[in-house]
């Protein structure tokens, strides 16, 4: 599942691999868990490894499942926001 999702997100950044030299691959680098309120600040990701082209941040369902949360992510001027609560 995680490598369709990459997979999808390379096609939609013009990255996907089609013949060329170019691939995209998702690496564990850290995994952070928060307790109920937690947040971390804004803030910008550096480069860990060379070649990285961003951060994958995956949410991962709860045994008593969750309302809330949210990840805004900026770039450039523009801004979008995922509200987890709104997923299913």
């Amino acid at each position: 599942m995680l490598h369709k999702a990459v997979a999808e997100v390379a096609e939609q950044l013009g990255l996907a691999d089609r013949g060329t030299a170019v691939s995209v691959d998702a690496r564990l680098y850290k995994l952070l868990l928060y307790e109920q309120g937690g947040h971390f600040s804004a803030h910008q990701d550096t480069e860990k490894e060379r070649g990285m082209i961003g951060t994958l941040v995956v949410q991962l369902p709860c045994a008593q499942g969750h309302t809330g949360g949210s990840l805004t992510v900026r770039h450039r001027g523009k801004s979008h926001t995922h509200e987890f609560a709104h997923v299913s």
